[in-house]
This record gives C-alpha cells, structure tokens and sequence, in this order.
C-alpha cells in the first residue's frame, strides 16, 4: 500500500545558508520518490514570507498542518522535511508538536539528516533540535549585538521614520515630510490636539510611513520620538514609545540633522510631562548636528571641556581622533562662510516666518485635492455613476470644507511677515552674542547641509544646500 505524505517548507529571513522553497521541495519529491511516498498538492505547506521557527505563533501554514493533520480518518502518514529545523527552532515546540502528531501516528522525517530505526535515533534527534535550538539563539545575540554597535556610532538600524530618508547609513530630512514633522510640533506646542494634528496631515493628502491614516495615537508616538531632535532610540528587546520606558533602551545624540529644535522639542515634552523637566546632555551650541569625521563619517559632539570630538573615536570605532576646540571651530565656519557669501546677496527667513510659509503651502495643497474631488465628483454624477442624493450630499460637504480653507488661508496670509536675516549681518549674528546658539544653528542649517572636518589637514569643508 502506497504511503501518503505532507511537506513543510520554510525559510527563515535571518538564515544564510538554507535552500530556496523551491530546492527544498525538489529534495522532499525525490526522497519520496525513491521511498515509495505519494505527496498530493494539496499536502505541501509553504511559508512564503520568510518567518523565524521559534514559534508557531506567525507560521500560518504551519498551524494549517497541524489543524490538517487532526483530521479523520488520518490524511497522511508523515510530514516531510529539508532539515529538522524547517519544523521548529525550539525544543519544547518541537517536542509539543511531534508528540501530537505521533499520537495520531504521524512521523516527521528529515531528508537530509536520515537518523534510522535504532533506539539511539532518538539521542540523535534531540541532539539535533538543541543544536537547533543554540544555533537561534546565538544568531538573534549575534544580531542585537551588531545592532547595538552600529547605534552607538550613529548608524540607523530601522526603516526610517515619518520626516526621513536613509542616504549614505544616516537619515536625511525629506523637504514635505519634515515640513509636515514641524507643523505638527509647532501646533501641538500651541496647544492644538493629537486628533486635530492627525486631521490635519489626512487632509493634506499625507500617510504614514505604512501608507494609512494619521491618528491621534500615531501623532503622540511622532511628538515623543527623539529621531526629530537627532538622536537615535533603540531597544534590543522590544517596541518603542507606546508602552513603559524601557530601561535596555539604547540613546545616541547628534546623530543626524535634526527637524525640530531643542527649545521646540522641550516646549513639546513639557506638555505631555509638565512636573519633569528634561535633563540636557550639552548646553545648546551653534554646529550641533552638522560637523563631521573626516576618517569614519560619524557626527562630531562636544564635550564637557568645551572642545568637540569624533563620536566614533568616542566609542572605539573611529582610530582618528578629531578633537578641537569648539570656539576655534566655529571660527574656521564662520571665516570659510564670510569668504563663500562675500558675492552673493540672500536672504534668510526666521524660523517662526519658514513655519508659516509650511502651513499656508500645506492649506494651498489641500485646497487644489478638494478642489480635484470636487472635479471628480461631478464626472462620477454626470456619468451616471453617482445618483443625485448623494452627489449633492458629497459637494455640499467638499465646498463646505474649501470655504474653511479659504478662511485658513486667509487667516495665514494676513499674518504680519517677520525680517529676515540679509547676508550682510549673518556674519555678525554669527560672531556676535545677540542670538543664542540654537537660533545661530537654525541659521546655518538654512544654508548648511553639512561640514567635513578634516583633523589631519586642519581644514573643513561646507556643503551647501
């Protein structure tokens, strides 16, 4: 009597040297080929997407197998396998399942590790799962220590959030995005709600970085998240900003250009926790965020001795120091931004002016979508595609919300416009003591993607914008 077997096939995103589903499966045909098995379609299970075998929670085919294999009267008598560790990563899953499926007289076989009928087959078996088992475990080690490493140097080690782009292992602030970061910030700081902030941002036609809508609770995540002000927020052993600090949670400084400044930062979190006042790394200073390591590309920070050094070679994995006096930086800037401006005639706006300038964009841009359902509407109603009730329900709504935003618009419009800082005293404010550092850094970042600093060469170079 020909024998009726099931295959399961998975790969797992964190193992680099397991065969392809497809390899897999040609391996399980020929073993039951050449052992007298019959392996109907319907009995290959699949795990498509690339998910870890330490549980059985995420491995929806896997737990179909195990439903498939409940059935009566029996539908096959064994499950076929690459290797043992396909079935599961874990002992006590391992063992769980194996002895379900035992007991309904169905027994998992391995093609590639053969153990025999013997009663030391089952010494061997379990050596095999507890290898399994280490070889997890120490690969998820080995992969939250890597990441730690590249954190503490400044190097991303997730997608990058709402506002940025990954270039060159740093994030990069994306123009509508970080406007959109900004205005969310200055208006919650003015008292504005979470929900309304979310409202706002759906109107404008933006998503989340998964593509759906903006919530309130998705808008206190984005106000809490430190990446805004330049930091990198890490924890090894679970998810960030939603539930209770984690005290594993890894936190490294000037690590990119920061959205939001330090004062509009604390003026947020003093709203979420008025009675605690955050405690500063470093006093405020006019080149946080935008000098870096000629040697390893890490950010430049300062130190309490008033000089600033590679953050890397803080670290350990930089091998050129690059320590200077932050007075005599900011000197070398200054003089190289006084020669590079000396034929040219611009303008700068204050922050509070730019902030403006985002949100009546924004108003307009919601406007022109309106205005674009609207169009559409019309098509879909003279077309026949949309009945009248409900044409005139929709239009009366779209030019409900057009008129409030043309009174936004107004609103913003009218507001009276601020001075801006000329190319002639930029210099001077620079030098000078009338601003404090953070407002001389928000001036340089107008014009300032980032400074090299060369420590062998004692020079620096300025990237403009």
């Amino acid at each position: 009597m020909v024998k009726t077997a099931a295959a399961y096939i998975r790969v797992s995103t964190s193992d680099q040297m397991e065969y392809s589903p497809d390899s897999q499966l040609a391996c399980i045909l020929e073993y039951a080929r050449k052992n007298g098995y019959r392996l109907p379609e319907e009995y290959i299970f699949r795990e498509e997407d690339g998910v870890s075998g330490r549980g059985a929670e995420k491995r929806t085919e896997f737990r179909r197998m195990i439903a498939v294999a409940q059935r009566r009267p029996r539908p096959f008598d064994c499950i076929l396998l690459w290797k043992f560790s396909r079935f599961a990563r874990s002992r006590a899953d391992s063992v769980l399942y194996k002895t379900m499926l035992r007991r309904r007289g169905i027994d998992v076989i391995s093609v590639s590790e053969p153990l025999g009928g013997e009663k030391t087959s089952i010494l061997v078996e379990a050596m095999i799962e507890a290898m399994d088992e280490y070889y997890s475990v120490n690969l998820a080690e080995e992969v939250r220590r890597g990441m730690k490493e590249k954190v503490s140097r400044g190097e991303p080690v997730t997608a990058p959030p709402f506002g940025y782009r990954l270039r060159e292992k740093h994030f990069v602030p994306e123009p509508r995005e970080a406007a959109a970061v900004r205005l969310v910030y200055a208006g919650f700081a003015r008292g504005v709600s979470p929900a309304e902030l979310a409202e706002k941002l759906n109107a404008a036609g933006l998503c989340t970085r998964r593509g759906g809508r903006w919530e309130a609770r998705g808008i206190r995540y984005l106000l809490k998240n430190p990446v805004y002000r330049g930091a990198l927020r890490w924890n090894p052993n679970g998810s960030l900003g939603r539930g209770p600090k984690k005290e594993e949670t890894l936190l490294t400084q000037n690590c990119h250009g920061p959205i939001v400044s330090e004062p509009l930062w604390d003026a947020v979190q003093s709203r979420f926790c008025p009675e605690i006042t955050r405690r500063r790394t470093a006093p405020p200073y006019m080149l946080c965020g935008l000098v870096y390591c000629s040697n390893c590309g890490s950010l430049l920070v300062p130190s309490s001795s008033g000089s600033m050094q590679c953050s890397g070679y803080s670290h350990g994995l930089c091998r050129v120091s690059h320590c200077i006096s932050t007075a005599k930086l900011e000197a070398m800037v200054t003089v190289l931004l006084e020669k590079d401006l000396q034929a040219t005639s611009l303008r700068i706006l204050p922050l509070s002016t730019a902030e403006k300038q985002e949100e009546y964009t924004l108003l307009r841009r919601q406007g022109e979508q309106e205005q674009s359902r609207l169009s559409r509407l019309r098509e879909a109603y003279l077309s026949g595609a949309e009945p009248l009730k409900e044409y005139l329900r929709e239009r009366k709504k779209i030019e409900d919300t057009c008129r409030t935003l043309q009174l936004e618009l107004k609103r913003t419009a009218g507001r009276p416009q601020e001075k801006g800082v000329e190319t002639t005293n930029l210099i001077q404010l620079l030098r000078g003591n009338e601003i404090p550092p953070d407002r001389k850094n928000i001036l340089l970042r107008a014009l300032i993607q980032k400074i090299i600093f060369d420590r062998k060469a004692n020079c620096i170079r300025l990237y403009y914008k």
